[in-house]
């Protein structure tokens, strides 16, 4: 029997992650990535309960942690001028005993590497350079190069993200039929990586609790604004990030800015947002916050998306790369249980049941976003003096489950962060398909 081929367009982490789950399963595998060379884009990310445990599963957590990936030892939400702390989420053994994993802090690029080495580990093919053009949208999918090279399989896996180019997502636009354009939130994001020595050089007292202290991670939370920090690669760095209204004009995903323009819009905030933007380099970039409406369509074909190049969710959860990955697992264990299954179930019902499956998951996760946002960014005194009142009854317990915010109501926290996916794609498969005799 001639090995299924699976292509994937993509070597984020939701591509690379869908490549070891492939290979995993015993399909051949080959990963397109236009980039000459793999640098993920970006800095700190947060990886969740959910995400982490489909690491532990594979025995990569260890590899994680020892390439500076921490347990989150709490989260601390506080407000923008005084500092007070609104409300505190528990460390790693409440996390652990409540999801079965903590939060980790960890640099992108770290995650990235970690998981493109286990895809190799495991046999797939990583063409680094290979600019994809043209896609075939049947059922004996291809992919077009620059190069002019055509590259064919048995399923094409589209993991090109929001934005690969300058129009978005190639294999999104092929599946869909005509560009899909994201969609403007209202805020854009400065990003700045400090490391400690730096911060530690600038002799702030106001510093001092952040400094002192192991893999905490801060909010502080103002009216249509609010800044993030927490440390990665062994506390030896601190990845700062500050939402504020969008002020990029439209098309352009991201530009050059100054330190002084944060300082001027933060400068009514604590001290310690102050001392932070102090620390950053004179010279910094600044996002545009996207998100897309969900498409009908993430099949055409023999080619599937995953990840942001059909769900792109913005980043008030800490979600996107974390749903990108368990999208990527889900497919791929779809995938090899059709290999395993006789007779061979119709791949448009395994892409269909993906979907299915998919598509509700990522259903969840954007209503609990954009409640974040809405409640970081109030702006009436009225309306955060009731917030700050509400967020002090949270109990993470059983005693907050319906509670009023998603971010501390455990029915909703549980079902976002304690999801298995491994056990639920398996699970799924085995009601569809309740006959099918696995090889």
């Amino acid at each position: 029997m001639a090995a299924f081929r699976v292509l994937i367009v993509g070597a984020g982490l939701g591509g690379l992650a869908c490549a070891i789950a492939c290979r995993r399963a015993g399909l051949n595998v080959t990963i397109l990535e236009r980039s000459p060379e793999l640098t993920e884009v970006g800095a700190g990310i947060l990886l969740p309960p959910n995400a982490a445990c489909i690491m532990r599963s594979w025995g990569l957590l260890d590899q994680l942690e020892a390439n500076s990936a921490e347990p989150q030892a709490c989260y601390k939400i506080q407000d923008y001028k005084t500092g007070e702390i609104l409300i505190e989420r528990p460390g790693p053994e409440w996390a652990t005993q409540t999801f079965g994993s903590s939060w980790y802090h960890i640099h992108r690029a770290d995650y990235q590497r970690v998981l493109a080495e286990e895809a190799l580990k495991w046999g797939a093919k990583l063409r680094l350079g290979c600019h994809v053009t043209q896609v075939d949208c049947s059922d004996k999918p291809f992919v077009r190069l620059a190069s002019g090279e055509e590259i064919q399989a048995d399923v094409v896996v589209g993991a090109d993200g929001l934005f690969p180019s300058c129009v978005g997502s190639t294999l999104r636009t092929a599946v869909v039929g005509h560009e899909v354009r994201p969609k403007a939130t209202g805020d854009l994001a400065y990003r700045a990586v400090i490391t400690k020595e730096h911060l530690d050089g600038l002799h702030d007292a106001t510093l001092a609790p952040l400094l002192n202290v192991k893999a905490e991670a801060w909010a502080w939370i103002g009216p249509k604004m609010h800044s993030m920090l927490y440390p990665v690669r062994q506390t030896s760095e601190y990845n700062l990030v500050l939402l504020c209204p969008d002020d990029i004009p439209a098309g352009v995903r991201k530009e050059p800015a100054e330190r002084i323009q944060m300082e001027m819009l933060f400068q009514e905030w604590h001290p310690t947002v102050r001392a932070l933007i102090a620390g950053a380099e004179p010279q910094v970039l600044k996002w545009k916050v996207e998100h897309m409406t969900e498409l009908e369509h993430w099949t055409r074909g023999n080619v599937v998306l995953l990840g942001d190049a059909c769900h792109p969710t913005p980043p008030y959860q800490g979600q996107g790369a974390a749903l990108a990955v368990e999208d990527g697992v889900c497919l791929g264990i779809l995938l090899g249980l059709r290999r395993a299954s006789t007779p061979h179930i119709p791949l448009a019902e395994i892409l269909d049941l993906y979907c299915q499956l998919r598509k509700e998951r990522t259903a969840l996760q954007l209503p609990g976003a954009l409640n974040n946002r809405a409640l970081f960014h109030m702006e009436g005194e009225a309306d955060r003096q009731k917030r700050n009142a509400v967020f002090k009854t949270a109990t993470w317990d059983e005693r907050s489950e319906g509670f009023e915010y998603s971010m501390a109501d455990m029915t909703y926290q549980r079902a976002l962060h304690g999801y298995d996916t491994i056990e639920a794609t398996h699970e799924a498969f085995r009601q569809r398909f309740p006959a099918m005799a696995l090889l």
